[in-house]
This record gives structure tokens, sequence and C-alpha cells, in this order.
């Protein structure tokens, strides 16, 4: 069973990273920025707007990590209950993987399995507010698109045969903050942020390669059933800087 190693958690940690940088998300964080502030993109931006910026970023946060904690929860509530076919589900586990690193790499095409889910925001909503912030978080979170939807498959996959439901609240919590941090970030950020986007477009296009790298590199190692290694050398380096008792706490 692939336990909980620091390759793991670095790796759900950049998949976090990787699905905000990635071509059909972060093109479109000023205008999520934008809305959740209650202005217009290139609209002056105050003290007082800057603040709601940041405080509504973190209403915006929090809708999201709801999204993907509870969905840590029941792939880890899952794969609990597989016990014995654990040893079938990792392998199998590798080849979805791998796929969905072939698809990020644009070798082949699966697409439609990751098409959006068409979410109709209430007419409620208003720009600007908290709770609009936090809907719109959550409906970001249960829409996500097809360049990121192999990212999150993974770190699913990944939670469900850690065979623990702290594995997998562990494991999306970690993806979480992984998204989470460069969105504060920008928000706090935003004017000086939201110029870098859209005049710095070329380098997003390659978190692609380097999220199906990561995927291709997870898939292999749990099809040849030597994900334990990543547990062998986290420990390695751990020891190396004199705290590796850390990892036996999960």
């Amino acid at each position: 069973m692939p336990e909980i190693s620091l390759f793991l958690i670095a790796s759900a940690f950049i998949a976090g990273l990787l699905m905000f940088l990635a071509p059909c998300t972060l093109p479109l964080v000023p205008a999520y920025l934008a809305f959740i502030a209650g202005i217009k993109p290139g609209d002056q931006i105050s003290e007082k707007t800057n603040r709601r910026i940041v405080v509504n970023s973190l209403y915006y946060i929090a809708g999201f990590s709801v999204v993907f904690v509870s969905l840590g929860f029941l792939a880890g509530w899952a794969g609990a209950f597989v016990g014995s076919l654990r040893q079938v589900l990792i392998p199998l586990s590798g080849v979805l993987v791998i796929i969905f690193g072939l698809q990020m790499l644009h070798i082949i095409n699966i697409s439609k399995l990751f098409g959006n889910f068409k979410i109709t925001l209430p007419s409620q909503l208003t720009p600007g507010s908290p709770t609009s912030a936090f809907v719109i978080g959550v409906a970001f979170a249960l829409g996500w698109t097809p360049c990121v939807g192999p990212l999150l498959a993974t770190i699913l996959l990944m939670a469900g045969t850690s065979g623990s439901v702290f594995g997998g609240v562990f494991l999306l919590s970690v993806f979480a903050a992984g998204l989470a941090l460069p969105f504060f970030i920008t928000a706090v950020l935003y004017a000086s942020a939201t110029k870098f986007i859209s005049t710095h477009q070329g380098f997003i296009k390659a978190t692609e390669f380097v999220g199906g790298g990561l995927l291709l590199l997870i898939g292999v190692l749990l099809l040849t059933n030597n994900f334990e290694l990543t547990v062998l050398y986290g420990y390695k380096i751990l020891e190396f800087f004199g705290i590796g008792n850390l990892l036996d706490y999960y």
C-alpha cells in the first residue's frame, strides 16, 4: 500500500501549484479576483479595495478547500473498504495515472472524460460579497477543467489507495494548500500580479509538461510496485536534516 511519503506529500502540493498555473486556470485568476472583490479588471485599487480582495480571497479559498477535502474524505473512506483488492487496484491506479500523464503531455486525448461540469450560479451572487466568494470557490472546485482534471484525479487515486480517511483528507488538504498559496499571494499583490499574468503567458503552457512528467513518474512507480522507494528516500532526506522520525506520525 502506498504510504504517505515525503514524495507523495510534495507531489500533492506541487499538483495544487500546477493546477493554479495551468493554462485553463491562471489566465482567469484576475477575473475571479475582480469578481470576488466587486471591481472591474483594470480599475484603480484603493487600500480599502485591496483589503477586500485579500479578505474575499480567503473565503474563495475556503470554498474550494471544503470541496477538495470532502473529496479526499470520500476517497479515503472508499479506499478503506477495498481490503485485499488493494494489490490489484494499485497497479490499475498506476495505469490510469500514466494515461492521465499522457493526456497532460498531449500524447493522447481523453479530454471528454474531464469536461467542465456546467454549474449555474445563483443570480443572488453579489460581486464583492464574502458569501459569494465562498460559493464561487465551491463552484470552481466542482467544475474543474480538462487540463487540471488529471492532476486532481491522480491525487484522489492516491488518497484512495492510502487506505484511510486520514490519508485522503491529509493529501487533499495538501493539494488545496498548493492551490491556495499562489492564489492568496496573487490576491495580496493584485495589481502587479495580474499585470505579470497578462504579459507572461508563454511559461504557463510549460506547466502541462511538468505535470505530465510528474504523473508519469507516479504511475510507473505504482504500476511496478516500487512506490515504497519514495518512502525510503524520503526517510533518507529527512535523516540528512536530522528529522528522520517526522514521517512516523503519518
